[in-house]
């Protein structure tokens, strides 16, 4: 008896890199407080920082409880409104002079000190 398997990658509730609205920067300059602008579906599901000699890369994963799980599925209804959720970043070295770069965009986002 031969057995086939057959497997269907869900498309909606798989976290994904959300972009970086803001962030602050503690007096230390080792704490980053990064946020991100979500819907009433979108829920903040973990962070990530990768720290270099020049740079400072941050990175915020969201998902969309409310997108449909397989393709002929219809989403729940959601709001328009966006919600801020920060998040906090530890890192190993202050960061003083380096850029800040979102993970989503690739782009700088600039610190203000708090």
């Amino acid at each position: 008896m031969i057995g086939v398997v057959i497997t269907l990658g869900a498309c909606g509730g798989q976290p994904q890199w959300h972009g970086v609205a803001s962030a602050t920067v503690s007096p230390d300059g080792t704490t980053l407080t990064v946020t991100a602008q979500v819907n009433s579906c979108q829920e903040v599901t973990g962070s990530a920082v990768l720290e270099q000699a020049a740079d400072v890369t941050v990175g915020i994963k969201v998902r969309d409880n409310c997108a449909p799980l397989f393709p002929w599925e219809e989403g729940a209804a959601r709001t328009a409104m966006g919600h801020d959720r920060t998040v906090r970043i530890h890192l190993a070295e202050p960061l003083a002079d380096r850029r800040l770069i979102d993970r989503a965009t690739r782009q700088e986002v600039s610190a203000s000190r708090s």
